[in-house]
């Protein structure tokens, strides 16, 4: 187990370094949710190294817990109207970031995250 977490945090590094080599900001290659998400356990790679559809499930997710909040709280509560604005607003979110990162991959000419590192050994 060890050896596996070296391995992910080995490659995780490399893509880092390789995305700011790229001139891609760093909350960009490494949210704040990601750092969250990989306390929790979660081996995530950066997102331009996800699939659009596992992208979408991550946006979504943190943009629901997130919009749920906001709106909760500036709506003077959580009643159905607001679920449905959640849900909306969350779905939107993480199409729309899935979208960016498929891009931009494409654009920088990204590798997959299974062949990062490979080169070096």
């Amino acid at each position: 187990m060890s050896s596996d977490k070296n391995n992910f945090d080995a490659r995780l590094q490399t893509a880092h370094e390789e995305l700011e080599k790229q001139g891609v900001w760093r909350s960009n290659y490494n949210p704040p949710v990601y750092g969250l998400f990989r306390k929790l356990g979660l081996k995530l790679p950066p997102p331009y190294y996800l699939s659009f559809h596992a992208n979408v499930v991550v946006n979504f997710v943190y943009m629901l817990v997130l919009a749920s909040v906001i709106f909760a709280l500036t709506q003077g509560g959580f009643d159905s109207t607001v679920f449905d604005k959640t849900l909306l607003w969350s779905m939107a979110y993480g199409v729309f970031m899935s979208g960016f990162y498929a891009v931009r991959r494409k654009q920088l000419k990204l590798g997959a995250w299974e062949n990062i590192g490979l080169d070096k050994k």
